[in-house]
């Protein structure tokens, strides 16, 4: 959904303005692409396979209550 559709759902969950102006932020950010890679990095800090934005986002999404 576009940005400015998905900040507005943000609003009307009577969420904080500034955790609204972050979450908006990252959504932004992942649309334009930015967090489209990964890289070896956060495995060989964690020692497991770096998850991306996106998989990540969608598996926190699923945890939050209705």
């Amino acid at each position: 959904i576009p940005v400015d559709a998905f900040v507005t759902q943000l609003r009307k969950q009577s969420l904080p303005i500034y955790a609204v102006d972050m979450v908006g932020n990252f959504y932004t950010a992942i649309a334009l692409g930015a967090c489209a890679r990964t890289s070896k990095d956060m495995e060989m800090l964690t020692g497991r396979p770096a998850t991306s934005a996106i998989t990540y986002l969608q598996g926190f999404i699923e945890t939050v209550p209705a």
